[in-house]
């Protein structure tokens, strides 16, 4: 009877072993993070030319990002010390009906977050179709205000600074010039075209202009592609405004050009540009552009910057098409995604990736309750999805043709001036704005 009883408590030994043994999580080797953008890497042709520079050095540099990170270098905090990242490409082609049909497939797959997103209506299809579907949104360039409703869109984050953001550290600039320089500097005008992201804008600019001492004299519009400006302009012209606000998405060179003509651009006027303008068609910009000036996303020396630009200078173009020491990297995709990965690492401690249903609320809170370091400042977000980070006011310098640092926005903080503008007059001087039409006595 004992031997019986010792045979049973030994198989039953043995039994929840090998329970425990076969219901162990273990990490798994790969996971694949689903990554919709303009142009994924087969289709970028051998030799990839600058007309499709944007894109290509946008899909360039999230390969090279994920690489990064599967490699463990720049000194990334430990994360994913067992699986490497992986990118399934879904093409859009910057069409929100390539998003629409993505997600849907994803959605049918039981898939519950993808990255990416690029322009105003491919990153608002995503926001909404993943509130419909639930599926986790992350996008790494996505300005409008909108898509900070909660209610709205609960699964929607960014690692972009938002257009309100962006319009206040603008317009504090602006009032802090204004304290120096004296009258015509709080007069403005606002010329826009139809675009969801330009009207994001420039009602931004309204919004937070009311609650301060600046006047909007005039405001503009036109449709997107328009080539004619001349009514938009001489009505500009004819308000007064020395400062002109302009957001447009398309046909940048050719309104600056006109406007030149017409008188209004010079070293009695100062032009302000909205964060896209510098996205879209800074390669271009010239002497005409010599002392505009904006906001942006700001990425302070460090590490991680320092670390991205080496291996971005260096990569094989081969491997890592337009990469290398004459172009650019594309910074935005490197918060993307190192919050990605926290994100997907987070999980993992959390033995979620196994093959298990990941809700997209959870992914959502994964990724908002991220507090790290980033390529922008602190990685960190809000409750309903906002990049929490800095930002600068940049202007356009011709004679060293590069957008130059003039001030620096942390969360909270006044806005700290780092150097002084070299305006259209290729001095620091501020420009005279107070002019006025002459008058005679008799």
């Amino acid at each position: 009877l004992e031997y019986k009883f010792m045979r049973l408590v030994a198989v039953s030994f043995c039994l929840i072993c090998f329970l425990v043994i076969i219901s162990c999580y273990r990490s798994p080797p790969e996971f694949t993070i689903h990554h919709t953008e303009i142009f994924p890497r087969f289709l970028i042709p051998p030799n990839a030319t600058s007309h499709f520079s944007s894109a290509v050095r946008l899909n360039t540099g999230s390969h090279l990002m994920i690489d990064l990170i599967n490699n463990k270098a720049c000194d990334f905090p430990n994360i994913l010390p067992n699986t490497n990242l992986t990118l399934n490409e879904l093409p859009n082609f910057g069409s929100y009906t390539f998003v629409i049909q993505q997600m849907i497939a994803l959605a049918d797959s039981g898939q519950t977050f993808m990255t990416g997103f690029l322009g105003d209506e491919t990153v608002e299809a995503g926001a909404e179709m993943g509130s419909v579907y639930g599926i986790a949104t992350l996008a790494s360039y996505a300005r409008q205000n909108s898509l900070g409703n909660n209610r709205k869109y609960p699964y929607f984050s960014r690692t972009s600074i938002s257009t309100n953001q962006i319009v206040s550290t603008t317009l504090e600039g602006l009032l802090a010039f204004s304290e120096q320089a004296g009258l015509g500097w709080t007069e403005i005008a606002l010329l826009a075209d139809t675009t969801d992201l330009a009207i994001d804008f420039i009602e931004s600019v309204i919004s937070q202009a009311k609650t301060t001492e600046i006047h909007i004299l005039q405001y503009r519009s036109f449709l997107r592609g328009d080539t004619e400006f001349d009514l938009d302009l001489n009505l500009i012209k004819d308000s007064g405004a020395r400062i002109i606000v302009c957001a447009v998405t398309d046909n940048f060179n050719l309104l600056v050009e006109r406007a030149h003509e017409l008188g209004l651009i010079g070293e009695h006027y100062v032009w302000i540009l909205s964060d896209f303008i510098y996205g879209t068609s800074f390669e271009s910009f010239g002497h005409l552009e010599s002392g505009m000036f904006w906001a942006f996303d700001y990425f302070p020396e460090s590490h991680y910057k320092e670390c991205f630009s080496e291996y971005w200078r260096n990569a094989d173009p081969e491997i890592y098409p337009l990469a290398g020491n004459d172009t650019i990297p594309p910074t935005t995709v490197f918060d993307l995604f190192l919050a990605t990965a926290i994100a997907v690492d987070t999980l993992d401690k959390m033995e979620m990736l196994d093959g298990q249903y990941i809700s997209p609320q959870l992914w959502s809170d994964a990724i908002r309750n991220i507090n790290a370091e980033g390529l922008g400042g602190q990685l960190s977000f809000t409750k309903t999805g906002d990049r929490i980070g800095l930002t600068s006011l940049k202007y356009y310098d011709a004679n060293m043709n590069d957008a130059v640092d003039v001030a620096i926005k942390e969360p909270g903080k006044p806005l700290e001036f780092i150097g002084d503008i070299v305006w259209f007059s290729n001095t620091t001087e501020f420009p005279d704005l107070d002019i006025r039409p002459p008058f005679h006595y008799w």
